[in-house]
């Protein structure tokens, strides 16, 4: 085709005939990149216009260590259940964060999925235990997932997992965030923006799990913006550089601390901004778990490092908290305090990857703690 020729077409040819061959240029690299990279699909996590983020439904992939994670229909890492409950089944919704998702475990032994496979033997019924975890959750947003998931399947119980390492603070978090309230039963249809965010982060989700070429420029991005931003703080680039053999295995805490305005103390002092926002959530949880015919039970539990030479917790005051609204509860301080500091460490990722996520060991443990506690409240039910 000479200038001439080139020159009589109109503007949406001219676009047309520009577009082929990089549209034929780009197949070929996508070709190339599934030959030589698989494709990883790890993008598992939504956006929520309410709890801000949840597990995307029917996704398949792996979010930590490469460990293999399946959601079903309706965005919980679990085996897929139905919204109405068969006759003769008694049902247990689990409230927690990542502790409870348990995206570092392998599926099937994790600490729910271990209740499921054990305590039905014990009661001799069916016994059905529904994951509804997600990462980064604090009780704000739990008791945001029971109003809009884990009600509607009807449960006989439902068990609050607090972990005291992050959720106080998380819940502090949301609050100052201005996220939607479930206290006061905030649960807007989504804004205009809303939507659009949800379609866009969808969308990105669709091609890092569909299109190599897109997975491929995005990881090698990602790498390159992580390291723009160590060259510029350099004390979080020592921190990453450090080699692990020569980290301490657990780091000492003052015996003491002082009631400060800063949101990570607020664990500390039973008095604290984040401590009564958490004893609010509790209190709304509990009514609407009962609302919905259930039954609501808290198990608190510590991170691996707060088992020893560790500030006071107020742990006893939490206790009386939840007897005085006859909240059945089980504190696992003692259990973890008993353990020795070698053991505490394999319930974690902490040796391996210094993640404190509960290791297959540490689900078990965690089961083993929980069992008797969760038996003795279904045969009351």
């Amino acid at each position: 085709m000479d200038e001439r020729q080139i020159a009589g077409l109109s503007w949406q040819k001219k676009i047309v005939f520009t577009l082929i061959p990089i549209i034929v240029l780009l197949g070929i690299f996508e070709i190339v990149l599934r030959t030589i990279v698989p494709i990883k699909n790890v993008r598992t996590l939504c956006f929520h216009p309410i709890m801000g983020q949840h597990y995307c439904a029917n996704a398949t992939g792996s979010i930590m260590y490469d460990i293999p994670i399946s959601i079903n229909s309706d965005g919980l890492i679990d085996k897929e259940y139905p919204i109405a409950k068969a006759p003769g089944v008694t049902r247990v919704a689990v409230l927690g964060d990542s502790m409870t998702a348990g995206e570092a475990a392998p599926m099937g032994l994790r600490f729910h999925e271990l209740w499921e496979k054990i305590i039905p033997k014990r009661l001799d019924r069916k016994v059905e235990f529904i994951n509804f975890g997600v990462r980064v959750f604090g009780t704000w947003e739990e008791l945001q997932m029971f109003h809009l998931k884990a009600a509607k399947y009807k449960p006989d119980l439902t068990i609050l997992n607090l972990y005291w390492g992050n959720d106080i603070g998380d819940n502090v978090r949301s609050l100052k965030s201005g996220a939607a309230n479930p206290l006061i039963e905030q649960y807007p249809d989504p804004t205009l923006w809303k939507r659009v965010q949800l379609t866009r982060k969808n969308i990105n989700k669709w091609l890092w799990n569909n299109v190599s070429l897109y997975q491929f420029f995005r990881h090698h991005y990602n790498k390159l913006e992580t390291k723009i931003k160590l060259w510029f703080h350099e004390e979080i680039k020592e921190i990453n550089t450090k080699p692990t053999e020569n980290r301490p295995a657990m780091k000492k805490r003052r015996p003491g601390l002082v009631d400060t305005k800063k949101n990570r103390d607020d664990k500390f002092f039973n008095n604290s901004e984040g401590l009564d926002l958490t004893r609010k959530l509790v209190l709304k949880l509990k009514q609407e778990v009962e609302s919905a015919g259930g039954q609501l039970a808290v198990i608190h539990f510590i991170h691996f490092a707060q088992a020893h030479d560790y500030p006071a917790l107020p742990l006893k005051e939490f206790d009386s908290f939840l007897a005085d609204n006859n909240i059945p509860h089980l504190n696992l301080f003692p259990k973890y305090a008993a353990m020795k500091k070698e053991d505490l460490l394999r319930t974690s990722l902490f040796e391996k990857y210094k993640d404190e996520h509960f290791s297959v060991y540490g689900h078990e443990i965690y089961e083993n703690f929980t069992e008797d506690f969760i038996v003795r409240l279904l045969k009351g039910l």
